[in-house]
């Protein structure tokens, strides 16, 4: 059976990115954070994950983004 699943979700194709959506005022979302990692001797940051505030000095985020 899955094979089968797998083929017709295939042949449907897929849409990449979020479909319907809108975007989010500053400070809508205000527990949502986004993570940045910015090298110092370079002065190059970038976007690397988000997490979640749980309160006032914790982040709750993945693993793999640490």
């Amino acid at each position: 059976m899955l094979p089968l699943c797998y083929l017709l979700v295939s042949a449907n194709g897929t849409q990449k990115g979020i479909v319907g959506g809108s975007r989010a005022s500053n400070c809508q979302f205000p527990s949502i954070v986004h993570l940045k990692v910015f090298n110092q001797p370079s002065q190059y940051s970038y976007g690397a994950c988000g997490g979640t505030l749980i309160d006032a000095t914790h982040v709750l985020t993945a693993a793999h983004c640490l």
